[in-house]
C-alpha cells in the first residue's frame, strides 16, 4: 500500500483535509482514498476491492470529513464509508447513492446531502434516514453544500434554489429567482462558506452568490382573522346576542348550552409575493 503521490493522482484530487491526528487525506477521483503521514512521509492507499464489502465502496471519492468524535467518513458515487482506524476497514452506508455533502452541526448531528435528498445520521441505529417531509417539493431532490448559520438554521443548495431549513420544525424556505438566484446555476457538489460575520457564500457556474441570513429572513407566520361567525347556521352580528364587537375583533365569546352548533370563516393574511 506504499508508493508516491505521483501514482495516486487518478483523474484528479477532489478533496483534501488535515485530520485531528495529523494525517493529511486526499480524496481521489479514480484511485480511492489516500492517507499521507507528514512525520515519516509514508502514504497509504485505501482502494475498493470487488466482493469485499469492508473496503471503500468506490475508488471515486468526492468528499472526506472527520466528525467531532474523530471518525473519518469518505463518500462519492458509491455511497458513504466510515473508516475504522484500528483495522483500516470500512462500513458502507447508502450504497449507490451519490454523496455530495457532509456536515456536522453545532448540536453534533451529522447530515448528508445526496442525489436523493437530505439524510441525517442516527447513531443509536447506526443508519442514515431521510429527514425532510415526504410531501416537501425537495424531499428526494439532489442537494449539497450544507452549512449552518449563527441561529442554527441549516442552508444548502438544490436544483430549486438555495434552501433554508429549520431542523426543529422541518420548515423550509427556498430562495430562488425572486432573490436574484438562478437555481440552474448552482453547483450541488461545491462547498458553502460562512465568514466571520455570518454571511454565506454559494458558488455557481460563473462566480458565487452571497447573502446574510438576517437580511433575507422571511416571516412565515400568518395573521388569522375571523371574518364570519354563525350560531345554529345564523350569522352573529355585532350588538346582537353575545357579540358586542365586530367579529374581526373577537377574543373570546360566551355562549349558552343551546348555542352549541357553531361555524366560522377566517382569512390568513399574507403579503408575500409568490415566487
Amino acid at each position: 500500500n506504499g508508493g508516491g503521490m505521483k501514482d495516486s493522482t487518478g483523474l484528479g484530487i477532489s478533496n483534501i483535509i488535515h485530520d485531528q491526528q495529523g494525517f493529511i487525506w486526499f480524496g481521489n477521483w479514480g484511485k480511492g482514498l489516500v492517507r499521507y503521514n507528514p512525520e515519516d512521509n509514508s502514504i497509504k492507499h485505501f482502494l475498493s476491492i470487488e466482493h469485499d464489502s469492508a473496503t471503500i465502496a468506490s475508488n471515486f471519492v468526492n468528499i472526506i470529513f472527520q466528525d467531532q468524535s474523530r471518525t473519518l467518513w469518505a463518500g462519492g458515487p458509491g455511497g458513504l464509508n466510515r473508516l475504522d482506524p484500528k483495522t483500516g476497514r470500512f462500513k458502507r452506508y447508502m450504497p449507490g447513492n451519490f454523496i455530495s455533502s457532509l456536515y456536522e452541526d453545532s448540536q453534533g448531528a451529522l447530515w448528508a446531502g445526496t442525489e436523493n435528498g437530505l439524510l441525517r445520521y442516527d447513531p443509536r441505529n447506526d443508519q442514515f434516514s431521510t429527514f425532510l417531509d415526504p410531501q416537501s417539493e425537495i424531499n428526494t431532490s439532489a442537494l449539497g453544500g450544507i452549512t449552518e448559520d449563527n441561529k442554527k438554521f441549516l442552508w444548502f443548495v438544490s436544483h430549486a434554489g438555495v434552501v433554508k431549513l429549520d431542523p426543529l420544525t422541518k420548515e423550509i424556505f427556498i430562495y430562488g429567482r425572486r432573490f436574484g438566484i438562478n437555481p440552474g446555476s448552482l453547483q450541488l457538489w461545491s462547498r458553502t462558506y460562512k465568514d466571520r460575520k455570518g454571511r454565506l457564500f454559494f458558488s455557481h457556474d460563473n462566480g458565487f452568490y452571497t447573502l446574510s441570513p438576517d437580511d433575507v429572513a422571511v416571516t412565515t407566520e400568518l395573521k388569522i382573522i375571523v371574518t364570519d361567525f354563525f350560531i345554529n347556521s345564523l350569522p352573529l352580528l355585532p350588538g346582537k346576542g353575545p357579540l358586542q364587537i365586530p367579529v374581526e375583533e373577537i377574543g373570546d365569546v360566551d355562549l349558552n348550552y343551546e348555542q352549541n352548533n357553531i361555524t366560522f370563516n377566517f382569512a390568513a393574511i399574507d403579503y408575500r409575493e409568490p415566487e
